[in-house]
């Protein structure tokens, strides 16, 4: 679906993500399901489709994630800091194959075990 509001750019899903976040002990993960937008319904159908694209962003997202610590991502500031990382890593993989501009990261859940 489109996004709403603006008449500019498409979803695209991934699956949940979760992950050991990188506090000390190992005891604390990250559950996160999100959607990325990008800049047009042609590339959200590329990324859609093409199955090595969409695993190679989802192994940077992932790598990313992994660096987190709980503490970092509780707050404001911190999922902030994270949805703008998570752009540009998705981002930046995306461009790589096809000139995809990711525009925004939303979270639809965003949990994190303590």
């Amino acid at each position: 679906p489109p996004w709403p509001g603006t008449g500019a750019g498409m979803f695209v899903a991934f699956d949940p993500f979760v992950v050991n976040l990188a506090d000390p002990g190992g005891s604390r993960f990250l559950r996160l399901t999100l959607k990325l937008v990008v800049d047009t319904p042609e590339h959200a159908k590329e990324l859609v489709e093409d199955e090595i694209v969409r695993a190679r962003i989802r192994s940077a997202m992932l790598e990313l994630l992994a660096l987190q610590t709980a503490d970092q991502l509780v707050t404001p500031e911190g999922k902030a800091a994270l949805k703008k990382e998570l752009v540009e890593h998705a981002g930046h993989e995306a461009h790589e194959a096809d000139e995809t501009k990711v525009t925004d990261v939303l979270f639809s859940e965003f949990v994190v075990q303590f």
